[in-house]
C-alpha cells in the first residue's frame, strides 16, 4: 500500500507538466532536486503520522521509503559527478563533507537549546553519541553519519586500481556488508533505517551503467523484478526455513526499498516537469530532514492529531530551513575555500 501511494504521489506531481523527457536530461539536476523536495515532504508526513501508530496513515510507512529515495539520489549524484567532472575525487571531501557536517552540527545546537527549554537534560555521553549517529539529541542523527560512511566507501572503491565496471559492484557489496555489521554490533534488530542502505549503492550502479537512461525499459524490468523478489523473500524463506530470520529481513527490506527507489526514479524520468516550488524545497531538503523532528517534538506537546501537526511542522520546517540553508551555505563556502 505504501509503495503504491509513494509512486502515485511522485508521478502525479511530475505529470502536472507531462512533457516527455528526451533521455539526455532524464535525471538532470533540476529533476533530482524536485524529487528531493517531494521526498522531504513525504518524510515529514511519514514521521508526523507515526505519532498515532494505530492510524491508517502510520501504516503507509512513506517515511521509510522516502529516506531510501534520498539515499538513491545521493548515490546517483556523486557517481554522475565522478563520471563527468575531471579530478572529482581530488576535491571530493572538501566539496561534500562540509555540506553534510555543518547542518548536522547546527541542528544539534538548535535541538539542545530548544529541548532544554522544554525541560530535557542531556549528558556529555548522550551529546557525543548523537554526534556519532545515535538519535539521542537530533531525531535523525543516523542519516548524516550513514551518508559520510557511504561516501567513504565510494571514495575508497573509486581510488582502487581495478577495472571501472567492478567498482560499483564493490560499493554494493561493501554497503550490504556494513549494514549487517552495524546490525550485529549495535543489536538494533528490526530498526527501520537499515532498509535504506542498499538504495545508495543502486543509485551508484544505475548512474555508472547509463547516466542518460537510454535503456530505461530494461532497467524498469530489472527494478520491478528486484522489488518483487524483495517483497517475496521474507515469506519465502519463512516457508523454507520454518522460522523468522533477521538476516533475511535486512536483505529483503533493502531489496524492496532500493528497487522501489530505482523504479520511482525511472518512472519519473519519463516526464520533464518544471516546478520552482519543488526545486526550492529540494535545495533545502537536507535542512528540512534534520530540523522537522524538533517541530514534531514541540507541537506534539499540544496536540496528538496528525494533520495539524503535519501542517504546522512542514510550514515551520520550510521557513526555518530556508534561513538555515543560507547560513550553512555561507559557512560551507568559506570552509571549502580554506581547504582547497
Amino acid at each position: 500500500m505504501a509503495e503504491l501511494f509513494l509512486i502515485a504521489v511522485v508521478l502525479l506531481l511530475f505529470s502536472l507538466t507531462p512533457q516527455e523527457s528526451d533521455g539526455m536530461d532524464a535525471l538532470a539536476r533540476e529533476k533530482t532536486q524536485m524529487l528531493k523536495g517531494i521526498t522531504a515532504v513525504l518524510i515529514v508526513f511519514g514521521h508526523c503520522s507515526a505519532i498515532d501508530r494505530s492510524s491508517a496513515l502510520c501504516r503507509l510507512n512513506v517515511g521509510w521509503y522516502g529516506v531510501a529515495l534520498f539515499m538513491f539520489i545521493s548515490g546517483w549524484g556523486i557517481t554522475y559527478c565522478y563520471k563527468y567532472r575531471s579530478n572529482y575525487l581530488q576535491h571530493f571531501w572538501s566539496s561534500r563533507f562540509f555540506k553534510i557536517i555543518i547542518p548536522f552540527f547546527s541542528a544539534h545546537i538548535i535541538y539542545l537549546f530548544i529541548k532544554s527549554a522544554y525541560g530535557m537534560t542531556f549528558s556529555l555521553r548522550e551529546i557525543i553519541a548523537g554526534l556519532l549517529g545515535q538519535c539521542t539529541v537530533v531525531d535523525n542523527s543516523w542519516y548524516p553519519v550513514a551518508i559520510i560512511a557511504f561516501y567513504f566507501l565510494f571514495w575508497i572503491a573509486f581510488q582502487l586500481h581495478v577495472p571501472e565496471y567492478i567498482k560499483p559492484a564493490l560499493i554494493m557489496l561493501a554497503v550490504l556488508i556494513s549494514t549487517f555489521i552495524q546490525f550485529k554490533l549495535f543489536s538494533l534488530a528490526r530498526d527501520w533505517w537499515f532498509i535504506s542502505n542498499f538504495a545508495f549503492s543502486l543509485g551508484v550502479v544505475l548512474a555508472f551503467c547509463d547516466s542518460h537512461l537510454v535503456y530505461r525499459k530494461y532497467y524498469l524490468c530489472i527494478a520491478t523484478v528486484g522489488y518483487i523478489l524483495g517483497y517475496c523473500m521474507v515469506p519465502g524463506f519463512h516457508i523454507l526455513l520454518g522460522n523468522y530470520n533477521d538476516n533475511v529481513y535486512i536483505l529483503a527490506s533493502n531489496f524492496r526499498s532500493g528497487f522501489l527507489s530505482a523504479l520511482i526514479v525511472l518512472l519519473a524520468s519519463y516526464f520533464k516537469p518544471d516546478s520552482k516550488i519543488m526545486r526550492a524545497l529540494g535545495q533545502i531538503s537536507y535542512e528540512i530532514y534534520l530540523i522537522h523532528g524538533l517541530f514534531i517534538f514541540i507541537f506534539s506537546h499540544y496536540t496528538n492529531r496528525v494533520m495539524p501537526i503535519f501542517v504546522l511542522t512542514l510550514g515551520c520546517s520550510i521557513f526555518t530551513s530556508y534561513f538555515l540553508n543560507i547560513f550553512h551555505s555561507k559557512v560551507t563556502n568559506k570552509l571549502q575555500r580554506c581547504f582547497k
